[in-house]
């Protein structure tokens, strides 16, 4: 799969699925984040774009690392050839 198809799948993922107390929004992130693994597959550009997004929406004072921004997460995705930055 191209990577802008891979962020637009990571775009539109609900990254905070796992904390709802609805199972039916665990399910449905549980299936998302699934076929975003399939898209990704082996693809080492895949991969990093994956890490890029999950660094932006779990990094900060409430997860004890340094802020990803959307700056950072723009110059990878941009580094890595997404066109729709």
């Amino acid at each position: 799969m191209d990577i802008n198809e891979i962020d637009r799948l990571c775009a539109s993922h609900d990254w905070y699925y796992a904390f709802s107390d609805d199972y039916s929004v665990w399910r449905r992130g549980e299936r998302h984040i699934e076929k975003i693994r399939e898209a990704i597959g082996m693809d080492d550009a895949g991969n990093r774009l994956f890490k890029a997004w999950t660094d932006h929406f779990f990094s900060g004072p409430n997860w004890d690392t340094p802020h990803f921004d959307r700056e950072a997460l723009n110059a990878v995705r941009k580094q890595l050839g997404v066109t729709n930055v």
